[in-house]
This record gives structure tokens, sequence and C-alpha cells, in this order.
């Protein structure tokens, strides 16, 4: 998973990314907004039931998660492909993060878990 600055979503699961891989996010004052679409490759587990619904969440917040900036929750569910192998299930998400308020500079904190497993992180600064 990373941040962009604009993803385009394509019908077939590809994505078109525009500056994707952002660590450092510069913003002129505080507070400010995100200004970013976190994109990520969902890989499924073998024995995942086709359009089974599976919770995910995001989490937006400081390092020590004292302070939460922005949460999203919902679930997500991948129809079974007959062209496809079931080992090679996987889903494509970007999801807008433009509008999550920051109030200071700083290094900051995304996971996003799904099902109940261990999240993954991924650290960005805004200065």
């Amino acid at each position: 998973m990373f941040l962009a600055e604009h993803v385009t979503t394509l019908p077939d699961g590809l994505f078109n990314v525009l500056n994707g891989g952002l660590k450092i996010l510069y913003r002129p004052q505080f507070p400010a907004t995100l200004g970013a679409v976190l994109v990520a490759i969902i890989d499924f587990p073998e024995d995942y039931v086709s359009n089974e619904e599976v919770p995910i969440e995001v989490l937006i917040a400081s390092l020590d998660d004292a302070e939460v900036f922005g949460r999203a929750e919902g679930t997500v569910a991948m129809p079974r492909n007959p062209e496809l192998d079931d080992r090679l299930a996987a889903l494509t998400l970007a999801l807008n993060l433009y509008h999550i308020q920051l109030s200071r500079p700083g290094v900051f904190k995304l996971s996003a878990s799904l099902a109940g497993q261990p999240p993954q992180v991924l650290l960005f600064q805004v200065r």
C-alpha cells in the first residue's frame, strides 16, 4: 500500500497513479488537508468465499495513537473470476483521504487492517 497524489481506477482493476509512493507531503499552513489517496492491493486468503464481505479499517493517527485524525471502516468483497486461479484472488482499492484534517506538521501513521488481522502500517511526514 502507498499514498498517491491522484489515482484513477480502470474497469479491469488496474490503476493509473500520479505521484505514487508519497512519504513527505508539503502543506503551506495548518490545519491542512491530507490531500492524498491510499492505494492498496488486498490479497484474499485461499479459502476466501466469493462475494463474502470482509471488514476493513483504515486509521490515520499520531505515532503513539494519542491523536486520531481520520478513520474509515467498511467491508470489501470480491466476486470469483472464473478465468483466474483462486490463489490469485486480489482486490484493488483506492481510498480517497483528501479531506482528512491534520492540525499540525509531523510524522503520522496510516494503518489498515483486514478482518481483524494485524494492521499493515505506513508512515508519512507532513511539513
